[in-house]
């Protein structure tokens, strides 16, 4: 039986203040119905690029990405450094959406991508699984 996964998105508007761009954020829960309690905002979450031995279960898969038209050029900033800026803006939408989500860590499944117009990362939000005693 196929199941139908239920896309909700929070688009966060990019704003101008301070030079701040905020990425878009959307979740796709993975329909597994385990969901878990919300954390603070500044949690701590871990970061795989690789899957994790620990147990887990999946939470939601995670898109995030910015309209590269809204990231700022400075022109005493290599494109490097505004690359590398725009990576860990990224993954930190990509923390503070997992904690919202109860997540204990994010696996990156696609790291960051400049890709035409937008530039974007994936990652699922796990939960660790308790240690079985």
């Amino acid at each position: 039986m196929a199941r139908v996964f239920r896309m909700t998105g929070i688009l966060v508007v990019a704003t101008w203040a301070g030079c701040v761009v905020h990425p878009t954020v959307v979740v796709i829960p993975s329909g597994s119905g385990i969901r878990a309690a919300p954390k603070q905002s500044d949690c701590k979450l871990d970061f795989f690029r690789t899957k994790t031995d620990q147990p887990y279960d999946e939470l939601a898969a995670l898109h995030v990405d910015i309209l590269r038209d809204a990231v700022p050029v400075w022109n005493d900033v290599s494109y490097d450094e505004v690359q590398t800026q725009v990576a860990a803006q990224l993954q930190e939408a990509m923390r503070m959406k997992g904690c919202e989500l109860g997540a204990d860590a994010v696996i990156v499944t696609q790291d960051f991508f400049p890709s035409g117009k937008r530039d974007f990362m994936n990652g699922i939000a796990i939960k660790y699984r308790p240690a079985a005693n």
